[in-house]
């Protein structure tokens, strides 16, 4: 097998241009596993919390509670809580630990000063520039 960039690619093959369908690893292959009924309570939850950071961002939240909140929200978005929780296979775990962080996200935000460093592992290298954007 030759290995190639993508612009060497381009250059050898015509492009084929094909649909693209939503398609995931979940159940049916769709994204009701993360997005439907049984679950809207942690997608709407997070997308709630998502605003509310941004909100705070806005407001001129900085420095380590700005970088806590956004880590947290980065555990309640990035972790396949949805997926536990549809499933059933866990108990209330993923529920748990979805709301945990939530509540860590908010109270980095509403109290600020008294902002726990911890879950700097999460995301080391987190900048906060592109939700700083307009």
């Amino acid at each position: 097998m030759r290995l190639l960039t993508v612009p060497q690619a381009l250059a050898e093959h015509e492009p084929v241009e094909r649909t693209l369908s939503a398609s995931t690893w979940g159940e049916e292959k769709d994204l009701r596993t993360w997005d439907s009924p049984p679950v809207a309570d942690l997608a709407w939850g997070a997308r709630r919390l998502e605003l509310r950071l941004l909100r705070a961002l806005s407001g001129g939240l900085r420095g380590p509670a700005a970088s806590r909140a956004a880590r947290e929200l980065l555990a309640v978005q990035a972790s396949d809580w949805a997926f536990l929780d549809k499933r059933g296979q866990a108990g209330d775990y993923a529920f748990q630990r979805a709301t945990s962080h939530a509540k860590a996200a908010l109270e980095a935000i509403d109290s600020p000063a008294t902002a726990d460093p911890r879950m700097r592992a999460l995301a080391p290298d987190l900048s906060l520039s592109p939700l700083l954007q307009p």
